[in-house]
């Protein structure tokens, strides 16, 4: 059964894909590339963590200072979807979320943020941002999206991201929303693989 344990692969997941969504478009077009500057804030309620700092591929790699308020100024680029996170004094993941382009530059962290991010997880998901702008219109009106949001809002401030990530909870919770959202049930897709490599062996040793 499809299994969404990932304490130990969720960091390289969320590298994975800002790379996905950036690196391309720099190698591709680096003279066409646009860095923005962007701020906004981080809502520290929601999110809980200590020393708190914005994480862009565009920064240098050095972080960005959240201040005791939730304020923040961080560097973005003006091409594809681009995924940021927030970290803290450990250097575990507080919060996330999808910047698209075009998008306002007034950038907000919360539970919120850090469900719809989360659910990205296929890299193939974030090339197009009229896919992800899709998508985001029916976690508006899903109740499980609903559900992993009021999940982490109640459990984010005690725990980060990726112990979050390794609860069951949690892994039940992104079942149902990628069943709801993205109208994939992960786990009857590998019983269809299943099923289908089975037929396929049983068709090799009649033959």
């Amino acid at each position: 059964m499809f299994s969404y344990n990932m304490k130990k692969t969720f960091l390289l997941l969320v590298l994975i894909l800002s790379f996905a969504a950036a690196l391309r478009d720099r190698a591709a077009a680096d003279n066409a590339l646009r860095l923005i500057k962007a701020g906004g804030s981080v809502n520290i309620r929601d999110i809980g963590g200590n020393g708190l700092y914005i994480f862009s591929l565009w920064d240098n790699n050095k972080g960005s200072p959240v201040s005791g308020e939730g304020d923040f100024v961080t560097t973005i680029s003006d091409h594809g979807p681009q995924k940021l996170a927030v970290k803290d004094d450990r250097k575990t993941t507080r919060a996330l979320m999808i910047v698209l382009p075009g998008g306002p530059r007034s950038l907000t962290f919360d539970a919120k943020s850090t469900a719809a991010a989360i659910l990205f997880q296929d890299p193939g998901s974030m090339e197009s941002p009229s896919r992800v702008e899709a998508a985001f219109r029916k976690m508006e009106g899903s109740r499980s999206f609903q559900d992993l949001v009021g999940f982490l809002k109640k459990n984010l401030p005690q725990r980060s991201l990726e112990e979050l990530m390794d609860d069951p909870g949690c892994s039940a919770l992104l079942e149902k929303c990628n069943a709801e959202i993205f109208g994939e049930d992960k786990a009857a897709i590998q019983r269809s693989l299943h099923q289908a490599e089975a037929k396929l062996q049983k068709l090799f040793q009649e033959k």
